[in-house]
């Protein structure tokens, strides 16, 4: 599987990393999520994720009834696709207050390459 990804906190993993010029010209990381680090991403998001995102990242978690504003559609590739993954690291390191989900929870616990498996699967759930 190929995404395009940017790495959170700018380190790598074990997958390998190009570096490729987008039709601007402008650079960016073509990261290789390997199945490993989507296995670990989708074991992190059934467990910090799930209850609000829903099993499939559709924002139908059961915690989501009582959430206002609901959690977000991680399957949808229109929104998803205008997120960084610097912001998308950051909301999961600091929570979602900061963008207006003040019932999305910071995650400090998890390590960078938590978060970047995380990160990595999420990504592979937009559509």
């Amino acid at each position: 599987m190929l995404l395009t990804l940017s790495s959170y906190g700018g380190k790598s993993d074990s997958n390998s990393d190009e570096l490729k010029k987008d039709d601007a010209g402008i650079a960016e990381v073509v990261y290789k999520a390997n199945p490993a680090t989507l296995e670990q991403g989708h074991q992190l998001y059934i467990t910090t994720c799930a209850p609000y995102h829903g099993q499939t990242g559709k924002g139908d978690g059961p915690a989501a009834a009582n959430l206002n504003p609901k959690p977000r559609d991680h399957t949808n590739g229109a929104y998803m696709s205008k997120l960084t993954d610097d912001r998308i690291g950051h909301t999961i390191k600091k929570g979602g207050a900061q963008f207006g989900y003040p019932g999305m929870p910071a995650q400090p616990q998890l390590k960078e390459d938590e978060i970047n498996a995380l990160l990595a699967y999420v990504r592979s759930l937009a559509k």
